[in-house]
C-alpha cells in the first residue's frame, strides 16, 4: 500500500502536467487572437479620392446630368453618352481621364504611341465628350455637279486617315487603297516627303495633321500649338508644320489631338489667321465639346467641316466594318458623313473590301475637300 507522501506526490505531478497543458493551450489562443487583431487592424486599405468643387464651379453631378445626347439617328443607331471621370487640380489644368467603353462606341482622341511589332500605332483612349450636331436639319441628299454640269445625287462619305506617316508600313497599305481618299500627314512623319509623293501619285488628297495641345498628360511632337505660347510663336510653329508639305498641294489642316487648345479661342483665332491667308480648311477632329473651332473659323472666314465619326477604335477587322456601316447611315440620313481612321493594319483590310460595295447602295466615296466646298457653298 502507497503512503500519504507517495499518494500527494503523483497528485502533485499530475496537477503540474494539468496545468502546462492549460498554459500551453492558453499561449496558443493567446498568440492566435493577437495575430488576427493586428491582420485586422493594420490593413492597408486603397486610398479615397474626395471630389472637391470649388465655389462657383458646378457639381459633377450636375455635369454628369447635363452631358445628354438625344437620339439623333434612325432606328438603332445612336451617340453614345460618356460620363464624366473625376476632375483632378493640378498645376497646369489637366482633368482629362481614362474611360473604358465598348470599343465600337467610343469617340475617341487618337494619340500615337510607339509602334507594335507588326507597324501599329496603339492609340490611347482618352475622355472625348463628343457633342454631335443634329443630322435631322440636314436629310436632304447633296447634290454635286459632274464636269459636264449634270447634278447627280449621291450620300457622300469622305474617309480621312490621321496619323498618315506614323508608320511608313501601315501608310502605304493605305495608300495602295483604290478610292479617293484624304490623308492626313503628321508633320514630323517618317519617310514625309517619299510617302506624300506616293499618297498624290495614287490619287489621293493629302492634309495636314497638326499636332495641338490635349489636356491629358502625353508624349507630344516635337512641335506642337501649345496654350503657353505667344500668338507669334503659335503662327511660327504653324508656318513651320506647314512648310513641311512644301511642294504639295494641301487644301487643309486637321487636329492632331488638341482637347485643350481647341477650347481656347484666342489662340483657335491665330490658327485660324494662317489658314485664311494659306487659303485652306479646317476640320474639327471633335476631341472636345467644349472647341471654339467652328465659331472662331467663322469670324475668320475659314472653311469649316467637323468629325462624324471615328472607325477604328479597335483594331478589327469586323469592328471597323460596323463602324463604317453607321456611316453609311449617317450619310444616307443627312446626305454626307466625315469619318475619321488611322494606319492600322485591319483599317487597310476593311477599307480595301468596303469601298467595293458602296455602288449598289447610291453611296459615293469623295475626297472631304469636295465636301467643305459644297458645304461652303450652301452656306
Amino acid at each position: 500500500m502507497f503512503n500519504k507522501d507517495d499518494k500527494f506526490s503523483k497528485f502533485a505531478v499530475i496537477a503540474k502536467l494539468l496545468i502546462a497543458v492549460v498554459l500551453f493551450i492558453a499561449t496558443f489562443v493567446i498568440v492566435w487572437c493577437a495575430k488576427v487583431f493586428s491582420e485586422t487592424r493594420f490593413e492597408i486599405k486603397a486610398p479615397t479620392v474626395t471630389v472637391v468643387t470649388m465655389p462657383g464651379e458646378k457639381s459633377l453631378e450636375s455635369k454628369q446630368k447635363e452631358q445628354v445626347v438625344q437620339e439623333i439617328f434612325a432606328e438603332d443607331f445612336q451617340i453614345p453618352v460618356l460620363s464624366f471621370a473625376p476632375e483632378v487640380v493640378d498645376e497646369e489644368p489637366n482633368n482629362e481621364a481614362m474611360i473604358k467603353e465598348e470599343p465600337e462606341e467610343i469617340a475617341q482622341n487618337q494619340e500615337v504611341l510607339p509602334l507594335d511589332d507588326n507597324g501599329d500605332s496603339t492609340p490611347k483612349t482618352l475622355l472625348n465628350d463628343e457633342k454631335s450636331e443634329d443630322l435631322e436639319k440636314k436629310d436632304e441628299p447633296q447634290v454635286l455637279k459632274t464636269e459636264d454640269n449634270q447634278e447627280e445625287k449621291y450620300a457622300y462619305i469622305s474617309i480621312v486617315i490621321d496619323d498618315a506617316g506614323a508608320s511608313a508600313k501601315r501608310t502605304q497599305e493605305i495608300i495602295d487603297i483604290k478610292a479617293p481618299l484624304t490623308l492626313a500627314f503628321l508633320p514630323q512623319g517618317k519617310d514625309l516627303k517619299d510617302l506624300l509623293n506616293k499618297a498624290v501619285s495614287a490619287g489621293h488628297e493629302i492634309m495636314v495633321h497638326v499636332p495641338m495641345q490635349p489636356r491629358v498628360p502625353a508624349s507630344l511632337e516635337p512641335d506642337t500649338l501649345m496654350v503657353k505660347m505667344s500668338d507669334d510663336q503659335i503662327k511660327e510653329t504653324l508656318l513651320k508644320m506647314l512648310s513641311a508639305f512644301d511642294g504639295f498641294e494641301i487644301k487643309g489642316i486637321n487636329n492632331h489631338m488638341g482637347s485643350f487648345l481647341t477650347e481656347s479661342a484666342p489662340k483657335m483665332d491665330i490658327v485660324m489667321s494662317v489658314l485664311n491667308k494659306k487659303g485652306l480648311f479646317f476640320l474639327d477632329s471633335k476631341t472636345t465639346p467644349n472647341s471654339k473651332a467652328e465659331p472662331v473659323a467663322e469670324i475668320e472666314a475659314v472653311p469649316y467641316i467637323a468629325r462624324d465619326i471615328f472607325i477604328d477604335n479597335e483594331n478589327n477587322y469586323n469592328a471597323i466594318i460596323k463602324q463604317l456601316q453607321k456611316a453609311e447611315k449617317i450619310a444616307l440620313k443627312r446626305g454626307y458623313v466625315v469619318a475619321i481612321g488611322h494606319p492600322k493594319s485591319q483599317t487597310s483590310k476593311a477599307l480595301a473590301d468596303w469601298v467595293k460595295t458602296l455602288e449598289p447602295k447610291g453611296i459615293k466615296m469623295v475626297y472631304l475637300s469636295t465636301l467643305v466646298e459644297q458645304k461652303s457653298k450652301k452656306n
